[in-house]
């Protein structure tokens, strides 16, 4: 079909923001949340098969990212304060004495994929069967985004990431995310600290800002500091100020298992 149109097939983003509730502990919750996705998994995996042996193409891979955002550190505060403000408005809470935010990440390729991802969690593995039963009396509140790549730069993964999400503006779509890409570009030539993408929420799929770019930043989230400076020195307009000025910052840790 993309080929036929002439259009790119679309490397999408699932995403779940949540939040235990307070007395749920961590081990756990992340317990029952690493079943719930491992089963995703598997049928996943098991449903290409299927489509390859009915001389279809597969479903191509399915990767799965869980990240923990910490929203209340001292040598951050300037940036992270607008970080917590944007949670809250996703009904999240972003309190000191609040259990962990996190945000699970599913990617894969082609729109076809969301309508299998949500068939395996709704019908294949059931709302109130466990592991995802237990999951839902565990979980408090929930927001849901689905986003379309725009921008990969390749590099390490694992350990912090810079978070920021923003609206483009009044600039128009496509110089608004040429204006990313060169930032990003710069950035990563300037720092080398691992993977940068950038992903656009699909028309009408999910809440919250526009465009979310992830930054590696290795073992050190303090460069998120740093991220914000380099990107005011060698960034793009309109990006630059839609990121830097009215952007939301935050800082988060691969959990994954």
């Amino acid at each position: 079909m993309y080929e036929t149109l002439g259009i790119s097939k679309p490397t999408i983003a699932y995403t779940v923001l949540h939040q235990r509730k307070p007395d749920i502990e961590t081990a756990a919750y992340r317990a029952t949340l690493f079943e719930l996705y491992n089963l995703v998994g598997q049928q996943w995996a098991e449903m290409s098969d299927r489509l390859r042996d009915a001389g279809h193409a597969g479903l191509g891979p399915l990767s799965w990212r869980e990240v923990a955002f910490s929203l209340h550190r001292a040598d951050l505060e300037t940036w992270l304060a607008s970080g917590r403000g944007y949670l809250n408005t996703m009904k999240m809470d972003s309190s000191a004495d609040a259990p962990e935010i996190e945000e699970s990440i599913f990617v894969f390729e082609g729109s076809g994929g969301y309508d299998v991802l949500e068939h395996i969690v709704r019908n294949v593995l059931g709302v109130y069967a466990p592991p995802h039963g237990v999951h839902i009396q565990q979980h408090g509140p929930l927001a849901f985004g689905t986003y379309d790549r725009v921008l990969a730069l390749p590099g390490d993964e694992g350990g912090w990431q810079a978070v920021f999400a923003f609206n483009k503006g009044k600039a128009r779509y496509g110089a608004f995310r040429k204006a990313i890409r060169r930032t990003m570009e710069r950035l990563a030539e300037e720092t080398g600290w691992g993977a940068i993408v950038a992903w656009q929420r699909k028309l009408g799929l999910g809440y919250g800002r526009e465009f979310v770019v992830r930054i590696e930043l290795g073992d050190d989230p303090s460069r998120l500091a740093e991220a914000v400076r380099k990107i005011e020195e060698v960034g793009m307009e309109p990006a630059k100020s839609s990121i830097v000025r009215f952007g939301k910052a935050m800082v988060a840790r691969d959990v994954t298992l």
